[in-house]
């Protein structure tokens, strides 16, 4: 069952928060974080992510300006794809198992 009061917000801060989980190198998490909270203060939401891909697009001339690193705003397109694609496994993961507890077998076992 979807979240219907999950915000366009909370996807961004979700896939920052992912993106920042994965990396192992201190320098690299702080790069990151930055990019997180200058993508916070401007209220940007995943689109305005994905098109700082382009580097020729106004958006990635934004993103410069306020101090992402061209590496990263070019890379936000490649990231979110791959976000959204272990999002949707986890998702049909808990669906199996909520699905699993409701008709009493699996992992949950029935109560009487």
């Amino acid at each position: 069952m979807p979240d219907h009061n999950y915000t366009a917000d909370d996807a961004v801060k979700d896939f920052f928060q992912w993106r920042i989980n994965g990396l192992r190198a201190p320098e690299k998490r702080i790069k990151w974080r930055t990019a997180a909270n200058i993508a916070n203060q401007n209220d940007w939401s995943l689109d305005d992510l994905r098109a700082m891909a382009d580097s020729k697009s106004h958006q990635y001339q934004l993103a410069i300006q306020s101090g992402i690193s061209g590496g990263i705003a070019r890379s936000f397109l490649k990231e979110i794809r791959a976000f959204k694609g272990e999002m949707k496994r986890t998702i049909d993961a808990a669906s199996v198992l909520a699905g699993a507890a409701v008709s009493g077998g699996g992992f949950i076992p029935p109560t009487s």
